[in-house]
């Protein structure tokens, strides 16, 4: 019967949970069986029972035979090999696939006191080919590369991982230095409870399976309704088989019954390792029986080192930021001291900006026996307690998040305070910062108190069977003091004492003479501009005027540019917001005259002005002779991403027929010179008889390519609203509920048409390799829309899953790379068959016609 604990039987059932020996469990899962014989003599020692079923062999008839007459010599020769090698004592080691009595098996090997140790799994579903498998890797390095935050790399990675394995859920936790875990990262099923932001106590994983952890990087549970299988010895006096590094290492029936309580019914788990010391793990958590294949186990553990490095990396370069973060703060606080200023007169003028950078209430300046204090502070006999203690060791800042413990018999005059930072300058001056006591409110995954029941006069734990979020208050203490804390404080002094005030005045003069110097550089280009402008307009027109009309416009164009940049950003502009600025006031009230499609780049500032120069040339010449002289005239304006940079295809149709003129004017040659002048593109001007065609191409270098807008699709306009197909279905790009389905047997494909589809605003994208996992899914949870492509390798098709869609009404459409030639009952021949690769535009569209007809 289960009792709440006393603090003596927490620690008794602690201790006894801490002593299971994880290490020689004494049985394996049934997925796979397990041998171990010594290579001296080459006879088997220890089988797992079921041998028979996996091998062919009894357990029975395998002790105390010969591993070569049983396997072969060529089997023996392999893992003899392999034992050669430096890590067959630390990790195991596949074998590859080998037949044995007709059956395709997994090996693995390893080596565990001195005894070599092999295990036997089917080969199941293999996941994927082996190029695919590398084209896997290459696009998650590649993907992960282009991270620049630790929560981005850790968002990004959930979201790889589970669209790679299929799991209902993955999770990122990360330790404590107590190894409490925190879930800091989250992909999973829409439908399930979230846990991110939750924590899991140390004692969820006791130090020993920890300490395996760190040794294997990679571990599963194929069910948690499994039933053991015992290992056997060929000897009753033979010791306990160490099993730490095998695959298919027995499970604690405590960690199952955790596990069970939890909801899940098979795990998969990723030791992180930073500096070799187990950072976190990633958590797999699955509601049906699996076996994670082989080779897709392989390009996870490939993956591992590679994301902990990236990790690394960015953890460093977060540091780096932070460092040269208080560095910024300190050069501006050194601006509000005054050349000669005492410590005690400036505290006032900084305290502010300083206590809301350390997170901290209050601050004193300590100079002998005085003090200046700001906001709240503790009492004299606490702060002269403070100046001693920072006296004894004036080589470092010393950080305390517990003054009561610290000076117990002060506790009448701490006000309140619990946590001090203090750093003693020199003989009898020092500064001191203060945070109050807080009371800590953590979000447990279930209630973390420690039930028992004693089995057999030994106290065992029970896991919890709640994982509902629980909160705990903790008080006594102050939020604790951090690295950058430290090192900030430690600037401040420098701050104080420092001859570094002079010279960053010095280094301001020289930044403002060169902003002087920039802005006045940036003042005669616009006007070399409008000078140009204006003279090759007086040179074109005859009268003052039609002079005077095209330069306003012209100069109108320049202004409308600027306003742009200057409202939106000084960095990059919208490049369609600077298009239909342009044509926005040739647009008649119930005819909608140009088309506005595809991608929208942010342009950079500087050149928006000459950009919208020529936008404007186009759409003042349509205005006057081409298409938007005429009712029914149609300009089509198409933004393409080309490679290493983007296009932007002018069109004209419906307006009076055109034919090449005579001369060109100052349009027509602006346009033809200012791209590749200004811009570095290239431009091409086509008078085609149905109507003119300009063609612009603009390089990355114009653009900002981290702000990138999204696809907009414009259609007849309705009541005097102009709305994409996309948006009249929900795609804006905002979440949407529901889950969209990508049935598609190439791991690579799949997970472009995912992003994809999460990029139209689908929170839940799942992908399935195969016809029967996508019908098992559409069993239990209907999809939204669906992409499904026709042929799914070994003459196998998506029919059946297309028929259910059709049967419940989904909005689904066919991709292939077969073109029309993939045969298909008549009842799918106005179901859209997209062509390999897809476009994210026509996709878009495809589903958006789809959906609206439903």
């Amino acid at each position: 019967m289960a009792t709440r604990l006393t603090d003596e039987e927490v620690q008794e059932a602690l201790d006894e949970c801490a002593a299971e020996p994880v290490h020689i469990p004494g049985n394996v899962q049934p997925y796979g069986a397990l041998v171990c014989f010594d290579p001296q003599t080459e006879t088997i020692l220890y089988a797992s029972e079921n041998c028979q079923t996996i091998t062919g062999h009894t357990a029975a008839s395998l002790l105390n035979s010969s591993f070569r007459e049983v396997f072969g010599r060529e089997l023996i020769h392999a893992i003899r090999n392999v034992a050669g090698q430096p890590n067959f004592a630390r990790e195991s080691v596949s074998l590859g696939n080998v037949e044995i009595n007709g059956q395709g098996l997994e090996l693995h090997a390893f080596g565990s006191d001195g005894r070599f140790v092999v295990e036997f799994e089917a080969e199941g579903d293999i996941a994927f080919s082996d190029q695919q498998g590398l084209d896997v890797i290459n696009l998650m390095i590649k993907t992960i590369q282009n991270c620049t935050s630790q929560q981005s790399l850790l968002d990004l990675t959930v979201s790889l991982m589970r669209h790679l394995t299929g799991y209902d859920r993955v999770m990122i936790y990360k330790f404590d230095q107590e190894f409490n875990g925190e879930v800091i990262a989250e992909e999973k099923r829409a439908s399930m409870e979230p846990f991110v932001g939750l924590r899991f106590p140390s004692s969820d994983i006791p130090s020993q399976a920890r300490a395996i952890m760190a040794r294997v990087p990679i571990r599963f549970i194929e069910d948690v309704d499994q039933t053991p299988v015992p290992l056997l010895a060929a000897a009753a006096d033979l010791p306990p088989l160490d099993i730490s590094l095998a695959v298919s290492r027995g499970v604690s029936p405590v960690h199952l019954e955790y596990l069970r309580n939890m909801g899940s019914q098979a795990t998969l788990t990723l030791s992180i390792l930073l500096n070799d010391q187990l950072w976190g793990i990633i958590s797999f958590h699955h509601g049906k029986s699996t076996v994670p294949a082989a080779r897709l186990r392989r390009v996870l553990s490939m993956f591992l080192p590679i994301f902990s490095s990236k990790l690394e990396t960015l953890l460093q370069s977060e540091m780096l930021e932070q460092i040269k973060h208080v560095e910024q703060i300190k050069d501006s606080l050194m601006l509000q001291i005054g050349e000669d200023a005492e410590m005690d007169a400036f505290l006032p003028g900084i305290a502010p900006t300083v206590l809301e950078i350390l997170n901290a209430d209050g601050a004193s300046a300590l100079i002998g026996s005085q003090s200046r204090n700001y906001g709240q502070v503790p009492g004299q006999s606490v702060l002269d307690a403070l100046l001693q203690l920072a006296h004894e060791d004036r080589t470092r800042v010393l950080a305390i998040d517990n003054l009561v413990e610290r000076f117990p018999q002060l506790q009448k005059d701490l006000n309140g305070i619990a946590g001090a930072i203090v750093y003693a300058i020199e003989p009898g001056r020092a500064i001191c910062f203060f945070r109050q006591e807080i009371e800590r409110k953590i979000a447990w995954a279930g209630n973390p108190d420690k039930t028992i029941e004693n089995v057999s006069g030994h106290s065992r734990l029970i896991p919890r069977g709640s994982f509902s979020t629980y909160l705990q208050t903790v008080g006594g203490m102050s939020e604790a003091w951090t690295d950058r804390d430290l090192f900030f404080t430690h600037r401040i002094w420098e701050i104080i004492n420092s001859a570094e005030r002079r010279a960053l005045l010095n280094t301001l003069n020289r930044q403002q003479a060169l902003m002087i110097d920039e802005l006045n550089h940036r003042v005669r280009n616009i006007l070399a501009l409008v000078r140009s402008v204006s003279s090759q307009a007086r040179r074109r027109y005859g009268s003052l005027n039609s002079y005077s009309k095209s330069l306003e416009a012209r100069i109108q164009a320049l202004a409308a540019a600027h306003d742009i940049a200057s409202g939106e950003s000084t960095h990059a502009v919208s490049v369609q917001s600077l298009i239909r600025t342009e044509y926005l006031p040739y647009e008649e009230k119930d005819e909608l005259q140009v088309v506005l499609s595809g991608a929208d780049p942010q342009m950079r500032a500087d050149i928006a002005p000459i950009f919208s120069l020529v936008i404007h040339e186009l759409t003042t010449n349509a205005a006057k002779y081409g298409a938007l002289s005429v009712a029914g005239g149609v300009v089509t304006v198409t933004v393409e991403r080309s490679l290493k940079g983007y296009s932007v295809i002018w069109q004209e149709s419906g307006g009076p027929t055109v034919s090449e003129p005579e001369s060109y004017g100052f349009g027509s040659t602006l346009i033809r010179e200012a791209v590749p002048h200004e811009m570095n593109g290239k431009a091409t001007l086509t008078f085609a008889k149905e109507g003119v065609v300009a063609e612009l191409f603009l390089p990355d270098e114009l653009f900002d390519l981290a702000r990138t807008g999204r696809e907009t699709v414009s259609i007849t306009r309705t009541e005097g609203e102009t709305l994409s197909l996309a948006e009249k279905v929900g795609f804006s790009g905002e979440a949407l509920s529901g889950t969209a389905m990508v049935l598609d047997d190439n791991f690579v494909i799949a997970k472009e048409m995912g992003d994809q589809i999460a990029d139209f605003g689908f929170q839940d994208v799942v992908k399935f390799p195969n016809a029967q996992k996508a019908l098992e899914f559409i069993d239990s949870e209907l999809p939204v829309v669906a992409v499904l492509d026709i042929n799914l390798g070994g003459g196998r098709t998506s029919e059946r899953v297309a028929q259910r869609l059709l049967e419940h009404n989904v909005a689904f459409v066919f991709v292939t790379a077969y073109g029309e030639t993939a045969e298909l009952s008549a009842q799918f021949d106005n179901v859209p068959r997209l062509r390999k690769p897809v476009e994210e535009s026509e996709l878009k569209r495809s589903l958006a016609v789809q959906l609206s007809r439903r």
